[in-house]
């Protein structure tokens, strides 16, 4: 009887929590333009307040359920190649960030398209296999305890992982991992909480007064990142090496120290 008991306070507890979190859901939709897609939202874990950061999208067309893709040449492999990695089952249209508190959308913040003098839209992934999500989503991860995993089913992908990216020891944002040009040529972005505005932004690495919001494996864990272009990668001829470091004023990833040199 005891234990009858345990569980169905499980199962009311785990119905409350499910309940909850579908009312949040609705209340943050309720705030958004019509028709818009709610991609996706997480509690942030280091602030005193209870406060939400999320991503919706807007004038898409794609399927928001998951779809095995027909065009696959091997279904036990889905999305092996290259740029299909960190793409997989996506949805193209126009992202935004958003902060959401006491039932409001307090701020919002466009999602800078890849190449914005171009197009408006950002073709981003929706649904991966757990292999790629594991390589290319998760990266408090070690790319060996991906092994194992499946590469023929499909499963949602986190984008909103909260991690350390300013250097204040809060875990305020999160990268967004878009189009692999090549391979190993992951195009990534940084959004963010800034506390002191109460705005989302999305964070720019600043080279010659020039933002650059998309960039290669930009992953500035602590506030420092470096870019670096080593001899024969992707067949370079030219050893290259950018170090960023986040300035808290400017709200923005500085170009701190630059190297470059002639591969012999």
């Amino acid at each position: 009887m005891t234990k009858t008991i345990i569980a169905f306070f499980i199962l009311v507890l785990i119905l409350s929590h499910s309940n909850a979190f579908s009312q949040l859901a609705e209340r943050i939709k309720s705030e958004l333009p019509p028709d818009a897609f709610l991609r996706e939202y997480e509690k942030l874990i280091d602030v005193d307040d209870e406060i939400y950061v999320g991503l919706y999208v807007i004038d898409f067309s794609d399927p928001i359920v998951p779809v095995t893709p027909e065009y696959q040449d091997d279904l036990d492999n889905l999305f092996y190649a290259c740029p299909d990695e960190t793409i997989g089952q996506s949805v193209t249209g126009k992202y935004f960030a958003f902060v959401f508190k006491d039932n409001k959308i307090l701020s919002t913040a466009k999602i800078p398209a890849l190449d914005d003098e171009l197009n408006l839209y950002n073709t981003i992934c929706l649904y991966n296999t757990p292999e790629n999500d594991c390589i290319f989503f998760k990266f408090n991860e070690r790319e060996e305890s991906c092994d194992n995993l499946s590469t023929n089913t499909l499963e949602k992908t986190d984008l909103i992982q909260l991690l350390y990216l300013t250097g204040d020891n809060k875990r305020n944002e999160f990268i967004i991992t878009g189009r692999q040009d090549a391979c190993g040529l992951v195009n990534r972005l940084v959004v963010g909480y800034d506390e002191e505005s109460r705005n989302v932004i999305v964070y720019p690495a600043v080279k010659n007064n020039q933002k650059y919001f998309w960039k290669y494996g930009f992953v500035p864990l602590n506030g420092d990142y470096s870019d670096v272009v080593l001899c024969g990668d992707h067949g370079s001829e030219t050893y290259t090496r950018e170090d960023y470091k986040f300035n808290s004023l400017l709200k923005q990833y500085d170009l701190v120290f630059e190297e470059q040199k002639n591969c012999e």
